[in-house]
């Protein structure tokens, strides 16, 4: 089974995220009256984007005066022992900063897309346009393998995995040497709390852990590493 789902929206790279803010900024305008958006929001993202491309800039300029004076230091430690120095570089003055606006600018838009993805007006040709959508993928059920990571703890068993494609799994955990492993619970996102109990007077177990992944209530693809760990109840 091929199942269909959104890749991350956010540009993978610094330069990318400055452009793309740049993008949002300017469709959060063109949509303004079809999203029901707010001026100064508006403002705050295309604010911020100013201010990136400022800092930027001053880091170029930063930059490019930390080479003149590696120059500089180079010639004064290996150059021609007849050679009269240049005046020492002075680093220019940066150009006026723009206003500054508040910080978190990745956050504030998350909570705006949230916020326009319930407008009735919303479409995934809108939010592609506005790249606030990821790119569409494909993932072949048949090939899924679920990451699976525990934290142990006293009385406690913390399963942990992948849940940005498939969000629903189940949970299995037995003592080592028994098979199948037992079936323990279905959990839906990326984290699941076992509370195990031991009846006494055991008082540790050596346990295996598995987890299946599960789409349209269906199993899908393979099981997970069997994860072999010491447990205290």
């Amino acid at each position: 089974m091929i199942i269909n789902y959104r890749g991350p929206y956010k540009a993978a790279t610094l330069d990318g995220q400055i452009d793309q803010i740049r993008i949002i900024g300017v469709k959060m305008g063109t949509y303004k009256l079809t999203l029901d958006l707010l001026q100064p929001n508006i403002d705050r993202v295309n604010n911020t984007y100013l201010m990136l491309k400022y800092v930027d800039g001053c880091e170029n300029s930063v930059d490019g005066y930390k080479k003149n004076l590696n120059d500089y230091k180079h010639e004064l430690l290996s150059g021609d022992k007849a050679h009269q120095m240049n005046a020492f570089p002075v680093m220019e003055a940066f150009a006026t900063a723009p206003a500054a606006t508040k910080g978190g600018i990745w956050h504030f838009i998350e909570s705006q897309r949230s916020i326009m993805m319930e407008h009735d007006n919303w479409t995934d040709g809108i939010g592609e346009d506005m790249h606030l959508l990821g790119p569409m993928r494909q993932l072949d059920s048949n090939l899924y393998v679920p990451e699976v990571r525990l934290k142990v703890r006293a009385g406690v068993i913390e399963a942990i995995t992948d849940s940005a494609i498939i969000t629903n799994h189940k949970l299995y955990v037995g003592p080592q040497g028994i098979d199948p492993i037992p079936f323990i619970t279905d959990f839906k996102g990326a984290k699941y709390e076992y509370h195990r109990t031991i009846a006494p007077p055991t008082t540790s177990e050596k346990l295996n852990v598995m987890i299946r992944g599960m789409f349209d209530n269906e199993i899908i693809g393979h099981d997970s590493a069997i994860v072999q760990i010491a447990y205290k109840g």
